[in-house]
């Protein structure tokens, strides 16, 4: 669970001497942080109301502040990938002279280190918390292709989709000691997946639930785990559906490695255009991105009697890089998606937006950082729309640090985003701004 501490002010502005007209808008910390002792919790205030003259100098309006992270909100940097290269894959003790080979999907753990995908090499690397770049999985790229990655909170199993129809697990073998200390992976080092299947079979699409092997997908791409890591959710591309994986079986009708779709009415399945990712609430709510409708769905209910809307963006020729309400807003390619412990969303939103959104727990999409401009093969870090991603494909939440990692496909880079420090929404009234760093409105 992650804390969100809002403060709400009114700021009476006179326009020419006419009578006062109040604008209220919300001053918040954009910070995912655990729950710390009270006097930990991030604080902020300012004296209010004020009265101001449009077109005339203000004092600064500074707040009284406790707790705040030292960071920039939306502030973007590179954290790893020395970017493209003709020399792929190669690890390094300094994360930025790492070479990555197209990473298509980026996990963390409860330790800090993080886990990526390389779907073309075929590899599953992992950045230590100190920044060293390791392998830790040989795929062989000529036949096995990585889409994403998975965690389980509770032992620190991996797990990952592979497009070739099949979802794997190597098991964290310092299990015991988890999550105080590393988990360990012996994963395969030259692409021979026997012992790691887990559900589905390589090289056999259909549709079909079953347990384990028996079960049958086509190109499974995003997953998540629900936070009793009992249930695993598979965005099933192909085959337009989403797939629920029993992983820890409390006993009943499911056993582990079992299957089913997720189906409004226990016959009839839930059809996402094409999904690309999926994750879970504190409701247990999901959430999916599709490229193929440009929306961000939303699904509640059990799986036989599952209730699917829209949730944010629209379709057709329609779609764009446009923020807003709801299906008033616009996205070009929604991917990765991931959550913080507010339940906002954030969406790795690729070509032609180039963008990471903020999707609020009420559907409010809002622009995080990207300008809505390909990288064109120079790197631009900055705050917010002051940076640019190539093809931004995934992405994951370090609430601990008040972090956001993004896989950026074409860069061959894994950049960082910061969420914490000050932020204002909605904007403040023109003439007005308010300091990243300091909180300071002038």
């Amino acid at each position: 669970m992650s804390n969100r501490v809002i403060h709400s002010h009114v700021i009476d502005v006179i326009f020419g001497g006419r009578r006062p007209l109040a604008l209220r808008f919300f001053l918040w910390l954009s910070i995912l942080m655990p729950i710390y002792a009270r006097s930990q919790t991030p604080t902020v205030s300012y004296s209010t109301p004020q009265a101001y003259n449009t077109g005339a100098a203000i004092s600064t309006l500074s707040p009284t502040s406790t707790n705040v992270p030292a960071l920039i909100y939306g502030n973007v940097t590179t954290y790893a990938g020395s970017g493209p290269t003709t020399n792929p894959g190669v690890d390094n003790s300094n994360p930025l002279l790492a070479t990555f080979n197209m990473p298509k999907s980026v996990v963390i753990d409860a330790k800090g280190n993080l886990y990526v995908a390389e779907s073309v090499n075929g590899i599953i690397r992992k950045i230590a918390s100190n920044g060293a770049v390791t392998k830790i999985a040989d795929l062989d790229g000529n036949s096995s292709n990585p889409a994403s990655l998975a965690i389980n909170t509770s032992n620190g199993d991996l797990y990952f989709t592979l497009e070739q129809h099949a979802i794997y697990r190597i098991p964290n073998t310092n299990s015991a000691n988890y999550p105080s200390q590393d988990p360990v992976y012996t994963g395969p080092t030259d692409g021979t997946l026997s012992g790691y299947l887990f559900a589905g079979s390589k090289g056999s699409a259909a549709l079909t639930d079953g347990v384990g092997s028996a079960a049958r997908f086509n190109i499974p791409l995003g997953m998540c785990i629900d936070a009793s890591n009992q249930y695993m959710y598979v965005a099933d591309y192909i085959n337009d559906r989403i797939r629920r994986i029993t992983i820890a079986s409390t006993g009943g009708s499911f056993t582990n490695g079992q299957v089913v779709t997720i189906t409004t009415n226990g016959t009839t399945g839930v059809s996402i255009d094409g999904p690309e990712d999926v994750v879970i609430d504190g409701s247990n709510s999901l959430f999916v991105t599709s490229t193929s409708t440009r929306r961000v769905h939303k699904i509640t209910g059990a799986p036989g009697s599952a209730v699917l809307t829209d949730f944010a963006g629209s379709t057709g020729s329609s779609s764009g890089y446009v923020d807003g309400q709801g299906t008033t807003a616009r996205f070009s390619e929604p991917r990765g998606i991931d959550i913080d412990g507010a339940g906002n969303l954030y969406v790795a939103d690729g070509t032609g937006s180039y963008a990471i959104r903020k999707v609020t727990a009420s559907g409010y999409v809002s622009t995080l950082a990207g300008s809505g401009t390909g990288l064109g093969g120079s790197l631009e870090n900055g705050v917010g729309r002051g940076a640019r991603f190539d093809a931004p494909w995934d992405l994951v939440v370090d609430r601990t640090n008040h972090l956001l990692y993004v896989a950026d496909f074409d860069d061959d880079r894994i950049r960082k985003v910061e969420l914490g420090g000050y932020a204002v929404w909605p904007p403040l009234p023109t003439g007005l701004s308010m300091s990243v760093t300091t909180g300071a409105i002038t």
